[in-house]
């Protein structure tokens, strides 16, 4: 399991063992996800652009996966030990996208690319990519949230839910269902 703990460290830990740096000296780490024998975590430079980089659980050098363009933020990201995914916000005039990346290394692919607000929250199982897109107003306030499905190799996406208000922000899932927050209401929906 890897984790980021908020001084530019990826670190592993294992119950019952000290804290094994497999990567230090960076600017920033957000989020960091294990497929159970590489880590994977979004970090961005002093300059702001974000990036994507992976190391071995078992230590050993880390490896750039990708770099996002100027002015794009990597929010959020899920792996299925084969891909991962993400999601990239931009800042107007940019893109926002659901975005694949080889494990292995190779070529970025956007999945989905929604006509408007921003892709944040990730999830993946053995098909699909499960994402939230949120509207926001002028000033940056939340007016609505959807949730959709784009099948991991590509194609339509599907939209699942859609509701004005508050933004989604919690997100998880279990075989059949994805579980969501608006505001103070926990929800549930079919996959």
């Amino acid at each position: 399991w890897a984790s980021t703990n908020g001084n530019g460290t990826v670190e592993r830990f294992t119950t019952g063992a000290a804290l094994t740096t497999l990567a230090s000296g960076l600017y920033s780490v957000s989020k960091a996800v294990s497929d159970g024998t590489t880590a994977i975590w979004l970090g961005s430079s002093s300059a702001g652009i974000y990036s994507l980089t992976k190391a071995p659980l078992a230590g050993g050098a880390a490896t750039a996966l990708y770099s996002a363009p100027a002015m794009t933020y990597l929010g959020d990201l899920a792996t299925d030990g084969t891909n991962v995914y993400f999601s990239q916000s931009a800042l107007p005039g940019s893109t926002n996208a659901i975005v694949r990346v080889p494990l292995a290394g190779g070529a970025a692919t956007s999945l989905a690319v929604p006509a408007a607000g921003s892709t944040s929250r990730v999830l993946v199982d053995a098909t699909n990519v499960y994402y939230v897109v949120r509207m926001t107003d002028a000033q940056g306030y939340c007016t609505g949230s959807s949730i959709n499905k784009v099948p991991k190799a590509g194609g339509a996406v599907t939209t699942l839910w859609s509701r004005s208000g508050p933004c989604v922000y919690a997100f998880a899932q279990s075989a059949t269902q994805l579980f969501f927050d608006q505001d103070i209401d926990l929800r549930r929906i079919d996959k």
